[in-house]
């Protein structure tokens, strides 16, 4: 195992995507999160690869979990990298290796500088949403499954506008 097979596995079984984090409907925080599909034996052999080259911690909190998941073709495991220094680390890795999701990876950092930019002037993402739609819709354009919106219950003057333009980009008048 080495950068440039993790990133052609991440290219092929690999995925990108922001867990959102919500405590009574309210959107508190986003965490990026690096995804990648495979057998238990390869997800074993990623996650040793990434322990020895310090991409990811011992730390029980943000030490990746990988877990077996039924789907049409059988039982598939997952390892999740969500833990803010390894997600930055992976997409640092990863971003000049990969061809076919190097926006993906570029995404992810741009969340994570937000972040940090927030957390350095004290502001809270829940109030700064409006800097990680545009972000998030992207990377979800990006994806086969489409795009999907996120939509704060509390801004419906944001969900109206957001709905429009959208609306005017695929030509869709009422």
């Amino acid at each position: 195992m080495n950068w440039d097979y993790l990133a052609g596995y991440f290219d092929g079984d690999g995925s990108t995507s922001i867990a959102v984090v919500r405590k009574k409907g309210r959107i508190m925080s986003l965490h990026p999160m690096l995804v990648f599909n495979g057998s238990e034996g390869t997800i074993d052999e990623i996650r040793d690869f990434l322990h020895s080259h310090k991409t990811i911690s011992d730390d029980n909190r943000t030490y990746p979990t990988a877990a077996s998941k039924k789907n049409h073709w059988g039982s598939e495991w997952v390892l999740q990298i969500n833990a803010t220094y390894s997600v930055e680390r992976l997409c640092q890795e990863l971003g000049t290796l990969v061809l076919e999701k190097k926006r993906h990876l570029q995404i992810l950092l741009e969340i994570l500088t937000i972040k940090k930019q927030l957390k350095a002037e004290g502001k809270q993402i829940i109030d700064n949403l409006n800097l990680f739609i545009p972000l998030r819709n992207e990377l979800h354009s990006l994806a086969k499954k489409g795009r999907k919106e996120l939509l704060p219950l509390q801004r419906q003057e944001l969900r109206s506008k957001l709905v429009r333009e959208a609306s005017a980009a695929i030509g869709v008048t009422k």
